[in-house]
């Protein structure tokens, strides 16, 4: 005889998972926040990486939880206008991702910025920031990705067995 079950599902990123009086198994999905974006790419702006030597551009983290701070660094500036002054910085790709916090100014070489913290879980994105240079503005670019609410990130298909 087969005991009847009762089988509860709750969402992590977006493998869904069953609980059972068995345990815990999982049916994997794409977990996100997925691959990683490309080092390289054809056409620009496009979702993959680049660096100018114009100035390095870093964020301080690749994952940030929905309401918390993420930070756009550029590092390693050329000056402008014949070295009187530093390159200006264009943040306005940082500034789309949340509500701007401290700097995001063109003299600033640093932006912070609030993720929503309603903001969904997401794949990884990329962010470009152009730095001006005598020579023009290039473009270096980061990538982060966001863990929403009551939620975490498994990378691969987890299965939790319960002792018995």
């Amino acid at each position: 005889m087969v005991a009847a079950t009762s089988v509860v599902a709750f969402r992590v990123a977006s493998a869904l998972l069953f609980r059972d009086p068995q345990g815990v198994r999982s049916v994997c999905a794409s977990p996100l926040p997925g691959p990683l974006p490309p080092s390289s790419c054809v056409t620009w702006p496009a979702q993959c990486l680049i660096q100018t030597r114009n100035g390095s551009f870093a964020l301080s983290s690749r994952i940030v939880r929905a309401g918390h701070t993420l930070t756009g660094m550029v590092g390693g500036g050329r000056m402008y206008q014949n070295g009187t002054k530093p390159c200006p910085v264009f943040w306005g790709y940082m500034k789309d991702v949340g509500k701007r916090v401290s700097g995001c100014h063109e003299k600033d070489y640093t932006c912070t910025v609030r993720i929503s913290k309603n903001a969904p879980s997401s794949a990884y994105y990329v962010i470009n920031v152009g730095i001006t240079s005598d020579q023009g503005t290039g473009w270096s670019s980061d990538y982060y990705a966001v863990v929403g609410q009551d939620e975490a990130v498994i990378s691969g298909c987890a299965a939790l067995i319960s002792a018995s």
